[in-house]
């Protein structure tokens, strides 16, 4: 918020404005960088859990929870249909 000149007060209510929370958002968009690069080649060899972690998911089944409701496969399933099995 200080970094756009507003207050939080201010970005909380332009969010709800929009019917959706900060936070919920801010999950969201962290959930959309980790799929990315559970879909990258380049982080294949990287496990799921590394990256929930690096993306600030510290419970590895509330990641899994968020991943299948977003997405409707889990983050390993998505994974093994982009590359198949992985060894």
């Amino acid at each position: 918020a200080a970094d756009i000149g507003i207050s939080i007060r201010y970005l909380h209510a332009l969010f709800r404005q929009e019917g959706e929370t900060f936070s919920s958002w801010l999950w969201s968009q962290r959930l959309e960088a980790c799929r990315a690069k559970i879909c990258s080649p380049d982080f294949k060899q990287q496990t799921i859990g590394a990256l929930a972690l690096e993306f600030g998911f510290s419970n590895f089944s509330h990641f899994s929870r968020r991943f299948r409701r977003a997405y409707g496969v889990s983050a390993r399933e998505l994974r093994m249909q982009l590359f198949g099995r992985l060894t």
